[in-house]
């Protein structure tokens, strides 16, 4: 979640994150403003996908807590071992 906060708010431009970026890079070669648009619409998309996948995290939670939750309540079988 804090990859996905850091790049959308760019504070995050590290060197280190270029290779995760989705760019085109024959677009380097034609001019620096090029490039910098290029690497933005990257980082964006890179943001975005660490959103997505935050979220999902979250409903993953979100539903294996109710799950468990549902079990916890459940009163014991008849067939229920080790109990």
């Amino acid at each position: 979640m804090f990859d996905s906060y850091f790049f959308s708010i760019h504070l995050n431009r590290s060197v280190a994150f270029v290779e995760d970026v989705a760019m085109n890079e024959t677009v380097a070669e034609e001019s620096k403003k090029a490039f910098e648009a290029e690497l933005d619409e990257g980082y964006k998309l890179a943001a975005n996908n660490c959103w997505v996948a935050a979220l999902l995290y979250l409903v993953t939670l979100i539903v294996s807590l109710h799950q468990r939750w549902l079990n916890s309540r459940a009163e014991p079988t008849a067939y229920t071992r080790y109990a």
